[in-house]
């Protein structure tokens, strides 16, 4: 089974390499949730990450020597995977998509990530697709697969270490801000451990808010997002700008002081307790 499905991300990975070269007009996903790499439970949700405004405009990938694309209104479906002498209806899901990021200058360059939670389980040792579908009918694409294993997950995820946050700052001590003036902030030690799934497996929900401003963990996250090998054997987690000039919003540019709260989220929807921590300058 391992090896099938090692096999199948493979191809997968490259056939939509090489649509997304050839494609002008069509949004890409940067990220979805659950992979193929392992079995997601019955009761899955689905993440999927894409550029800002996503749904009402055309995107070009990886070139901006282009003529401006034709734009187009976008949806994502999921629905299971073609077999033999069954049918493939719609499944029925509710959306819920983080806000564009309150402190972003520059809106082409934000994010937003749809979480789709279906209103059944799903069938056990199934294989299904996640689609991204134009209103036009002409685009109707297959951007990611998971397959679900034969268990229900009803446990959340757990903290363990000692999760600590603050802006990334210069060997001097002062914050460090990138070429278009944006910071970024680090949060270390960031372990956590769930009852299925791998720590790289799981995400964070992340919510941003000024110290006057009460928190309210049951509005949409500002972001959901995976986090990185810290390279000494944890994991770590960024926010703000990146190297390739892209900024998520979620920073003030100035750099002032915020309070950021982390929840963890496993493939099922299941939510950790909070945890704060309070970015200063």
């Amino acid at each position: 089974m391992r090896r099938i499905l090692g096999s199948l991300v493979a191809v997968a990975s490259l056939a939509w390499a090489s649509r997304a070269a050839a494609l002008c007009d069509v949004p890409r996903p940067i990220a979805v949730t659950p992979t193929l790499l392992a079995p997601a439970p019955v009761n899955a949700h689905v993440w999927i990450t894409l550029a800002q405004g996503w749904r009402e405009r055309g995107l070009c990938h990886r070139s901006f020597t282009r003529e401006p694309c034709p734009k187009d209104s976008y949806t994502l479906g999921l629905r299971r995977a073609p077999r033999l002498g069954r049918s493939r209806p719609w499944i029925k899901v509710t959306e819920r998509e983080s806000p564009p990021g309150r402190y972003l200058t520059a809106p082409a360059l934000g994010v937003s990530t749809v979480e789709l939670t279906p209103a059944e389980p799903l069938d056990a040792n199934t294989l299904y697709e996640v689609h991204l579908r134009s209103a036009s009918a002409a685009t109707d694409d297959v951007v990611s697969l998971f397959a679900t294993g034969d268990f229900s997950d009803t446990v959340a995820p757990s903290w363990s270490g000692a999760p600590r946050g603050s802006y990334a700052r210069s060997p001097r001590g002062i914050i460090s801000f990138d070429a278009c003036g944006a910071p970024r902030a680090r949060f270390e030690a960031i372990e956590a451990s769930d009852d299925h799934a791998a720590p790289e497996a799981l995400r964070f929900e992340v919510r941003v808010r000024e110290f006057d401003v009460p928190e309210d963990l049951l509005r949409v996250p500002d972001a959901v997002m995976g986090s990185v090998d810290d390279g000494r054997g944890g994991r770590a987690l960024w926010l703000g700008s990146d190297d390739t000039m892209d900024d998520d919003g979620l920073l003030p540019a100035d750099g002032h002081a915020v309070s950021v709260s982390l929840v963890i989220v496993d493939w099922a929807g299941n939510r950790s307790p909070e945890r704060a921590f309070e970015l200063r300058p």
